[in-house]
């Protein structure tokens, strides 16, 4: 568990600095693979599920309101972008 836990500390501390980090392909593909291990482990060890979780829960909040403020904006840029677009036409 430490790997996939020291990797999911390096991405939430990069995307403190800078939320533009979550949108790295590698990141958005390592994420889901660390919840998922995260979860599996935890689904295991049933009895120890409160500390593990405990671990990443508010973090893992964190992320989830990033990356769904990135895909907001991209969808409003897009709109954007789309009805000017139409507009232009």
């Amino acid at each position: 568990m430490n790997l996939p836990n020291q990797k999911w500390t390096k991405i939430i501390g990069h995307a403190r600095g800078s939320v533009d980090f979550l949108k790295d392909q590698d990141v958005i593909r390592t994420v889901p693979n660390i919840l998922q291990t995260n979860t599996s482990v935890a689904s295991a060890l049933r009895k120890h599920l409160l500390s593990l979780i405990t671990l990443i829960f508010v973090n893992m909040l964190n992320v989830y309101k990033m990356y769904s403020e990135l895909i907001s904006s991209s969808i409003a840029e897009h709109v954007l972008c789309i009805t000017f677009e139409v507009q232009c036409l």
